[in-house]
């Protein structure tokens, strides 16, 4: 209550409320704001302002504060999904039919959205990405060990591609870019690059449901956690205007919503 109230008289001080609920008469002379206030605050419109600056700051709370902690959690656990699989992968000596491609992949995204928030001075972003940067790490040394030489190849190309499209962006950033505001656009348009190369797997996935008229090949509770995910980061990026977090989160929704669909309709069909 004690936020609600200096809020609304900070609008009082300002004016602009008092300005929208006390018209002046033509001809009458200007009262003076300090008095406008003290006048305001004995009629029944300060009770209805309070409880519209309630609501307001009700759901600026959970857009910037709720939903980005939701989605931090939700990016780690998407992170440490595959933990317990590669750890027992490593213990076989091999990787079987698991996909490597994506380990190097999230390296390289984790990397660049960590840059993005000591750009941004956002913890929000930090937190969803320093844990996933260690686990891609560690993945991506797994695949190199345990996988066959073709895909261990792969792996190899993949991870370098991402060293150098980091240090490209670092150099234009520090020795090209004039300030921080072009730094954080250069890092913005490269994670989204690289983000969408991570949901290349949804869609090779939704392919293959087309064709076989099967969801057999989607993992349900994964998909919708990503869909609430990026649903969280959406609402997030949203609220502070930020449209390099908005787009990639904008297609991970919606590509989750094609794989929900999918589950609906074809089901778990072997």
């Amino acid at each position: 209550m004690r936020k609600e109230t200096c809020f609304i008289f900070s609008l009082l001080a300002s004016g602009d409320l008092a300005d929208a609920l006390q018209p002046q008469r033509r001809g009458s002379a200007k009262v003076p704001r300090a008095r406008r206030a003290v006048t305001l605050a004995s009629t029944p419109a300060l009770a209805g302002g309070l409880k519209v600056a309630t609501a307001l700051r009700g759901g600026v709370d959970f857009s910037t504060a709720i939903a980005p902690v939701l989605g931090a959690t939700m990016a780690n656990g998407m992170f440490a999904s595959g933990f317990s699989e590669v750890l027992a992968k490593r213990k076989e000596g091999n990787l079987g039919d698991f996909n490597p491609l994506p380990m190097p992949i999230i390296f390289g995204n984790c990397l660049g959205w960590l840059t993005y928030s000591y750009l941004k001075k956002d913890p929000f972003v930090f937190a969803a990405n320093a844990p996933g940067l260690l686990l891609g790490i560690w993945y991506t040394m797994t695949m190199l060990r345990l996988a066959p030489a073709s895909d261990a190849k792969r792996v190899e190309t993949t991870l370098m591609c991402m060293v150098a499209i980091h240090l490209a962006a670092s150099a234009v950033s520090a020795f090209v870019l004039p300030d921080r505001a072009a730094m954080i656009t250069l890092y913005g348009f490269v994670n989204n690059a690289i983000l969408l190369m991570y949901y290349g797997a949804p869609l090779s996935t939704i392919g293959k449901v087309l064709k076989t008229k099967s969801a057999a090949s989607i993992y349900f509770p994964t998909v919708l956690v990503n869909g609430l995910n990026g649903a969280f980061w959406a609402v997030y990026a949203l609220a502070i205007k930020d449209k390099y977090l908005f787009i990639p989160n904008l297609i991970g929704v919606s590509l989750a919503a094609i794989q929900i669909l999918l589950c609906l309709l074809f089901g778990n069909k072997k």
